[in-house]
């Protein structure tokens, strides 16, 4: 299993800490921002997987337009 870890938002240079279940409201038309997410390896070495991709879904409840 994959664990994420820690969730950070670099919105316009400026960098804030997403805790689970917190939303980020400060969002404007424009703003330039990267997702940081990191995550731990919580698979045992006896588990033989090879990971190769991760998708993750980012999820948006309004309109920036």
């Amino acid at each position: 299993m994959l664990e994420i870890t820690k969730v950070q938002l670099d919105v316009d240079g400026d960098l804030n800490t997403i805790d689970n279940g917190e939303n980020y409201d400060e969002l404007k038309a424009g703003d330039s921002v990267k997702i940081i997410i990191k995550v731990s390896n919580e698979f045992s070495s006896a588990d033989d997987y090879e990971i190769q991709d991760i998708e993750v879904a980012i999820e948006g409840d309004g309109d920036l337009d």
